[in-house]
């Protein structure tokens, strides 16, 4: 926990006209509930140090461990979901094997109802991978627009990445518009 403690507290410091970071967020660097934990450690210990107002955690998906997210600090979390199929999510997230779309799909909406905090899918549109009109039905049919918030994601193409095969979708807008018809709040998380 002092690893990840310290992290942000140097962060803070080297930035001098910020007082507190309105949100932390617990990802990218492995998988946060492999560390629940610390990472529910590290989170009380920024929170009273007033590092930060909020904590946020993205993952992949755990089926055990999902449902003790709500016995830690963290506020909101993010799903990263991708696919609406198990056979695309294997392909795009291998641990997908383990757990299924619908069973995780099950697990969000009970933290959901538990914390009273909906969770965010997030969901990186991919140029025929993934963003078929199939894909938006199946989106629409699997998710819940009480419980869950969709976050749609535009692909960081990086030169001289394995997955030049990766193209990120034109069809952005178009997900957008029919989800937001169908009740749910989305937002846009374009490549910076």
């Amino acid at each position: 926990k002092e690893e990840i403690y310290d992290e942000v507290k140097i962060v803070l410091e080297d930035n001098p006209t910020l007082e507190i970071f309105d949100e932390v967020a617990f990802q990218g660097t492995g998988e946060p509930l492999s560390n629940l934990s610390n990472v529910s450690r590290a989170g009380q210990l920024i929170l009273d140090q007033k590092l930060a107002k909020d904590l946020s955690l993205a993952t992949s998906g755990n089926l055990i461990m999902f449902s003790k997210i709500k016995d830690t600090p963290v506020k909101k979390v993010y799903l990263s979901l991708h696919a609406t199929d198990d056979k695309t999510r294997n392909m795009l997230i291998p641990t997908n094997v383990a757990t299924g779309v619908k069973k995780l799909i099950a697990c969000a909406k009970k933290h959901a109802e538990d914390t009273k905090v909906p969770v965010t899918i997030n969901y990186l549109l991919l140029d025929g991978i993934n963003d078929t009109i199939q894909d938006l039905h199946n989106l629409i049919n699997l998710l819940n627009p009480d419980f869950l918030i969709i976050q749609l994601l535009v692909l960081n193409c990086v030169k001289n990445s394995k997955n030049q095969s990766l193209k990120p979708s034109p069809k952005i807008e178009f997900f957008k518009t029919l989800l937001e018809r169908a009740g749910f709040t989305v937002t846009v998380l374009r490549s910076k």
